[in-house]
């Protein structure tokens, strides 16, 4: 991914996570679309990694919105932790997430 098109995806999705929680599924759709010509492990790479450096920055934080949308849930897990648990459980899923599966992402209060 070249840089801009990396910076992008950066901004657009920090941006998105400040304004909403946000679902793993929408950062892989973000992915295709800014790499369409890319395969799935392509894109999924670049989701993780972009995922991977939010976190680790401390830009975003990984969980669960509560039923009424309201509150979030931090998964309370190292960076490491939070990415084998995703990477587990996609794996595990056999195909991309669809809404509400896996992990939701939001900005920390």
């Amino acid at each position: 991914m070249d840089a801009a098109i990396r910076q992008a995806y950066h901004d657009g999705m920090l941006a998105e996570c400040q304004r909403d929680h946000v679902g793993l599924w929408e950062f892989l759709l973000e992915a295709r679309q800014l790499l369409p010509d890319a395969d799935q492990d392509t894109t999924r790479s670049a989701a993780l990694d972009l995922i991977r450096e939010l976190l680790q920055s401390g830009q975003i934080t990984a969980g669960n919105p509560t039923d009424d949308a309201r509150e979030f849930v931090s998964w309370n897990l190292s960076v490491p932790e939070t990415m084998e648990r995703i990477e587990t459980e996609l794996a595990g899923l056999g195909r991309d997430p669809i809404g509400g599966e896996i992990v939701w992402f939001t900005t920390p209060d």
